[in-house]
């Protein structure tokens, strides 16, 4: 009760915020963020935590920037927008005395996308609102209607909308709120007996092989009830998708711009826990980590029970590589066991240990994810990264943020918002404005000046001068298949090796609707890699690749399967598209308090983009704790009046109750928050967030507190002083 009534306080105050014009805020900031990206947005929520005034605009008309995520109209879109490499931003105006000149650079670039399915007929409800409310009318998968009679509203509900309950750790309920989805199957299948379902005509019941026959056949012959039966092992029908039939299910979309994994026990994991931030957010485990070997795909062993159940890894092969794993767990205490191999190639640190080449595959790009000619001990440090981020909250090492990683971004803003933040979309800045020294003093946005201390800009703002970072390639594909079938709806893991086709490793990323990507029936892949060619010339052999060994996954390796029990997946949608990435904190010409965020790169997770929030926060605020933990529900006591709520507990005090006032139980009266005992008194100071902050204790502390207040005033600021303590522990 208490946490929805302080979301509801947070999101009004948000709404006010963005509903108020620019010309009615504070012209003066501590610091102003343009650009809603993941470091942007962490840097934001950093200040705006510890009290500092913080502007954040994007010129975008979303959030996330480059890390967004969109439907699939909105990214039809997005294509157009970038589609044409030529329409580069025109140049700034002349500066005006007293400001330099800002330029807003297209990053993303080499755009192709292919349609391989007919357009079809365009496709309305008779009420558009109807599929946003009513999930029934999205069919599982687009067939054509049996009779005219049939409606949208007869079709069952889509397999992606049911909900899957399974056994979660406890860990994961107390770290992350329990909003980790530790299910790693598919969705469970819907019969068409349920109710909603179409009901099939006993005719069609009882001949369902009829329509595939061909009139005069030989073959055609009455149907028994048993013929059904026998029949299951041909290939499904295949949906008949269309463009307007996918356009029309936009909403189930859910299409990552920089898909990322995040480690268990990585560095924005643990930022989320201890930030309370990950209340915000929900996460699916990635339910199979995959390599291609053998001209297939094969589960990756990666824990001892993988291990040692594996019919991939030989006897003698399981006792190497546990071995290995238990060394690499291990790794600060045995030096000794990689001395004089720390700068040399992994590959010649795994041939001193004598791993085969089966084992040399699965450690380098499957578990490490590293090259040959990686490092050995970076490449033992991302090792050691993999297993210690096992078993926490599923069997594989990572997390998926459902509806995807332009998510995790968007949680950091809430934040900054409910600490002061003010955001603004669609606005960017067109100059910064600085002194006879040169030191900034502010920006110009539209026409209006804002002054600040600092100044944090997105990449795209970034000067050509100092670019000078290695570029992605990016593609994204539906099809209407998964590409491992035993894994079925999970969230898959794929690392491809370099190969003659394509010189470098691709990180492959599959989600379906279990993971909220896609409509049932259609599943989203990611395809990511370091850019060396355009992203189609990259990236499209890797694709065609990912297809031949979708075929031979279908197959049983310990039987001979029938030629039609295994069909290739279907490409309906491809989208291939590059950016350019920049490094360097400043740029020629510009204040050294002015920073370049940069933008998504092609690492696996997020540690990167969280160390780099840290470092840029940690330069302009020296001295300040980087994201404490924000407040508990319980920690938070509401008034009558909702300019009375007092943050307490985990709340960073910027002052404490003042004399005569009692820190109050919840159901104190109004009078209590301005020292009903003590007429002089004045009311608690509020902090720059614009929310009272006090020093609540925990409940063990409440008898303290009773007596303190009955007792002398030395009494009482004792046990309020040891109660912070407690709070702040």
């Amino acid at each position: 009760m208490l946490f929805s009534y302080w979301i509801a306080c947070a999101l009004q105050k948000l709404k006010s915020s963005i509903s108020t014009t620019m010309e009615e805020l504070p012209t003066d900031y501590e610091a102003i963020v343009v650009g809603t990206g993941l470091v942007e947005s962490i840097y934001a929520a950093a200040a705006a935590r510890v009290g500092k005034s913080v502007l954040h605009i994007d010129r975008n008309t979303h959030y996330s920037g480059e890390w967004a995520v969109l439907g699939l109209t909105a990214l039809l879109d997005w294509v157009s927008q970038h589609g044409d490499d030529g329409a580069e931003t025109p140049p700034p105006a002349p500066a005006e005395p007293g400001t330099r000149p800002l330029r807003h650079r297209r990053l993303v670039h080499g755009v192709v996308q292919r349609w391989a399915i007919e357009e079809g007929e365009a496709e309305t409800d008779a009420s558009p609102l109807r599929w946003m409310t009513d999930k029934s009318s999205d069919p599982p998968v687009p067939a054509e209607p049996e009779s005219a009679e049939t409606s949208t509203q007869d079709q069952p509900p889509a397999d992606g909308d049911r909900t899957v309950t399974s056994t979660v750790p406890e860990t994961v309920t107390d770290q992350l709120g329990g909003q980790v989805d530790q299910d790693t199957g598919a969705p469970a299948a819907q019969s068409s007996e349920e109710e909603g379902a179409p009901k099939e005509s006993p005719e069609t019941a009882e001949a369902p092989s009829a329509s595939v026959e061909e009139p005069g056949s030989e073959d055609a012959a009455p149907a028994s009830p048993e013929e059904p039966v026998k029949a299951q092992p041909a290939p499904r029908k295949i949906p008949e998708w269309t463009i307007n039939r996918m356009k029309k299910l936009s909403r189930r979309f859910n299409i990552d711009l920089a898909p990322k994994v995040l480690y268990s026990r990585g560095a924005l994991v643990e930022l989320l826990i201890s930030s309370s931030i990950a209340r915000y957010a929900e996460f699916r485990s990635v339910g199979q980590l995959l390599t291609p070997l053998g001209g297939r795909l094969q589960p990756v062993p990666s824990s001892r029970a993988d291990v040692f159940t594996t019919k991939h890894v030989s006897v003698v092969e399981k006792r190497l590589l546990m071995k290995l794993l238990s060394f690499c767990a291990e790794l600060e205490k045995h030096p000794e066991e990689y001395a004089g191999f720390e700068e040399k190639p992994f590959s010649e640190f795994l041939k001193s240990r004598r791993l085969t080449h089966n084992l040399t595959h699965h450690v380098t790009h499957a578990i490490a994810m590293v090259t040959p000619e990686t490092p050995t001990l970076e490449a033992l440090r991302s090792t050691q990264k993999f297993l210690l981020s096992l078993g926490r909250y599923g069997n594989t090492p990572f997390l998926w943020p459902m509806y995807g990683s332009g998510e995790i971004p968007q949680c950091f803003c809430r934040l900054c918002a409910v600490f002061g933040g003010v955001y603004h979309l669609s606005r960017g800045v067109e100059a910064v404005t600085v002194d006879e020294d040169g030191a900034l003093t502010g920006v110009v946005s539209d026409g209006q000046r804002f002054t600040c201390r600092r100044l944090v800009l997105e990449d795209a703002y970034r000067p050509e001068t100092v670019e000078g970072g290695d570029g992605v390639s990016r593609a994204v594909v539906i099809t209407d298949g998964p590409l491992y079938p035993p894994a079925d709806d999970q969230v898959l893991l794929i690392r491809l090796p370099a190969c003659d086709d394509h010189p470098g490793p691709v990180t492959v990323l599959q989600a379906g609707p279990a993971a909220s990507a896609a409509p049932a029936g259609l599943y989203v892949i990611h395809l990511t890699c370091a850019a060396r060619g355009s992203a189609e010339e990259d990236l499209a052999p890797a694709v065609a690749r990912l297809q031949q060994l979708a075929v031979a996954s279908q197959e049983d390796p310990d039987e001979t399967p029938a030629p039609e029990t295994a069909r290739p997946i279907r490409v309906l949608y491809s989208l291939y598209f590059s950016r350019r990435c920049g490094r360097g904190a400043n740029g020629e010409g510009l204040p050294d308090n002015v920073a370049f965020c940069s933008g998504p790169d092609d690492a696996i997770g997020f540690d990167a983009a969280v160390q780099e929030a840290r470092d840029l926060f940690t330069a302009h605020f020296p001295g300040e704790e980087f994201l404490p933990r924000a407040p508990d529900p319980e920690e938070i006591i509401f008034f009558d009046e909702p300019n009375e709520s007092v943050v307490t507990g985990g709340a960073q005090p910027t002052e404490a109750a003042p004399s005569g006032q009692e820190p109050g139980p919840e159901t104190a009266e109004p009078e209590s928050a301005t020292g009903a005992g003590d007429p002089g008194a004045a009311p608690a100071e509020k902090a720059e967030t614009g929310i009272e902050v006090a020093v609540e204790t925990k409940e063990d502390k409440g008898e303290e507190l009773k007596g303190a207040k009955e007792g002398d005033e030395e009494a009482k600021e004792a046990a309020v002083g040891d109660g912070a303590q407690i709070e702040t522990a």
